[in-house]
């Protein structure tokens, strides 16, 4: 018997139930995991990390006023078993790569295309991707309304 290592998408399943996320959020937090698995540094992290990076990153996104306390990203942050300071920088990660999608890098058309479909619920094509909410949250300090602040 082989056995083999999870992949992001298995733990994003997992914390997304937990979290009881909405299919657009899950979408886009797909869309990024897929995103970080063709990206040489996030190719590198552990695929829980990659997993609630995505879909914290997913979370400020689309509802940067709910959970303005922060227990949402600390009970993801307590289920993950990553700290919120290294999800913060993977978060960062993350929306710089897309940035660098949306600009340069066009060997990952196919993702784009992918999750502009009415099955993805047409994430890649969400107007929260602009570049100047990404670069806010590309920054490494991350300080807006929704991130706890520790």
């Amino acid at each position: 018997m082989r056995l083999m290592r999870p992949i992001s998408l298995q733990f994003l399943r997992q914390f997304s139930y937990s979290s009881r996320s909405d299919v657009v959020l899950h979408s886009l937090s797909k869309y990024f995991c897929e995103l970080a698995m063709l990206c040489p540094i996030a190719a590198r992290w552990k695929p829980s990390f990659a997993a609630v990076c995505s879909l914290c990153l997913a979370k400020l996104l689309l509802e940067p006023w709910e959970d303005s306390d922060g227990q949402w990203f600390t009970r993801i942050a307590t289920l993950s078993r990553h700290s919120l300071e290294d999800i913060r920088v993977g978060c960062a990660d993350l929306a710089r790569l897309q940035i660098s999608v949306r600009q340069y890098d066009r060997k990952l058309d196919a993702i784009d295309i992918k999750y502009s479909s009415a099955m993805f619920e047409q994430v890649s094509k969400l107007d929260i991707l602009d570049k100047n909410r990404l670069n806010e949250l590309a920054s490494r300090s991350l300080k807006c309304v929704a991130w706890p602040l520790h």
